[in-house]
C-alpha cells in the first residue's frame, strides 16, 4: 500500500481508463486504492485517492461511490484530527444519504451511520448545541430502523451521554451570563 512506483502505476491507468473508458471507471480505480491505504493506516495518502475519486464520481449515476468517497475521505480527516474537515465530509455524505428518504420517503442504514458520525464529531469539536440536534435525529432514526447494539460493550447512547458530561464537566462557566 505505501510504494510510490505502483502508486504511479495507478495514477496511469486511472488516466488510461479515464480516456479510453470512463471517468466514473477512473473514479473507482482511485477509490480502490484510496480503500486500501485507509485500511493500511496511510491515511493522508487515502485523502488525495478519496479526493481523486470524487471528482470523477461527481455525477447522478454514481451517487453510492461519492457517499462512500466522502465516507472514507470523513474517516481519514478524523483519523489524523482534522474534524471540521470530517464533519463537512460527513454533511456531504448525509446530503447523499437523505436522498432516499427525500425522493421515496426510505430510510436507510447509510442516513443512521452518517449521523452517529456527526453526532460524535460535534462532541469532538465543542459544539454543544449541534450535537443535541443531532442526538435526536439520531435517536428517531435509530428507533426507525430499529438498529441493536449488541456487538459492543457499551451502547452507543449510553457513550454519547457520557462524552456529553465530560464535555459539559470540562468547560468553562461564566456566572455574568
Amino acid at each position: 500500500p505505501n510504494h510510490n512506483e505502483f502508486d504511479n502505476l495507478i495514477d496511469c491507468i486511472a488516466e488510461l481508463s479515464e480516456k479510453r473508458n470512463s471517468e466514473l471507471a477512473s473514479g473507482h480505480i482511485y477509490f480502490n486504492r484510496g480503500r486500501q491505504k485507509f485500511t493500511s493506516d496511510y491515511y493522508k495518502e487515502s485523502i488525495v485517492y478519496f479526493g481523486k475519486a470524487v471528482l470523477r464520481l461527481a455525477k447522478e449515476e454514481s451517487q453510492d461511490g461519492m457517499y462512500l468517497c466522502f465516507m472514507g475521505l470523513a474517516h481519514s480527516f478524523s483519523n489524523i484530527g482534522l474534524y471540521w474537515a470530517s464533519n463537512n465530509c460527513f454533511i456531504s455524505a448525509s446530503s447523499i444519504a437523505f436522498q432516499s428518504w427525500h425522493k421515496q420517503g426510505i430510510i436507510t442504514k447509510k442516513m443512521y451511520n452518517c449521523i452517529h458520525q456527526l453526532a460524535i464529531n460535534e462532541l469532538i469539536i465543542g459544539r454543544v448545541t449541534l450535537f443535541l440536534i443531532w442526538h435526536e435525529l439520531y435517536t428517531v432514526l435509530k428507533r426507525q430502523i430499529e438498529v441493536l447494539d449488541l456487538e459492543v460493550e457499551l451502547s452507543t447512547e449510553v457513550l454519547l451521554d457520557g462524552c456529553l458530561g465530560i464535555r459539559l464537566l470540562n468547560s468553562k462557566y461564566n456566572k455574568a451570563l
